[in-house]
């Protein structure tokens, strides 16, 4: 448990949206979109920082920015994690494409700075749903 808390008490953000909870919900990519958010939330207090996917059994938890300086950047931004030959390294990679920011409760509207949808007609869905809300086409992130 980070920070002494459940999991479901945070609210859980990629590092990276692109990832293998991602590729899995790409036949829901025109009900989806990704909400950008502000790197400022890093500076709330009680954030943790989650090395792959918090509910793995080998994931190291810590504060910023220590444990910012732990995640592998190579292997979270990657274009995949697939590897044929070695099982235990795409497992391995699967987690860490799933690195996390923890934040306690709750995320603020002020730090949702935007929006990504996957088409045309997610972009049109997502105006009429937060007309105040910029939202950006990006197929490449729901795996179109």
């Amino acid at each position: 448990m980070p920070g002494g808390r459940p999991l479901h008490e945070y609210v859980n953000l990629y590092i990276c949206a692109r990832n293998p909870m991602m590729f899995k919900r790409r036949g829901e990519h025109g009900a989806l979109c990704v909400l950008r958010v502000s790197t400022a939330v890093l500076d709330l207090p009680g954030v943790v920082i989650a090395d792959q996917n918090a509910s793995s059994k080998y994931v190291r938890f810590g504060p910023v920015p220590t444990a910012l300086e732990r995640i592998d950047k190579r292997l979270v931004f990657a274009e995949n994690w697939t590897h044929p030959d070695d099982q235990i390294e795409e497992w391995r990679h699967k987690s860490i494409k799933c690195a996390e920011v923890l934040v306690p409760d709750r995320v603020d509207t002020v730090h949702v700075v935007g929006a990504y949808v996957s088409c045309p007609k997610s972009q049109a869905t997502l105006v009429s749903l937060a007309p105040d809300l910029f939202g950006l086409v990006n197929a490449h992130l729901f795996f179109r």
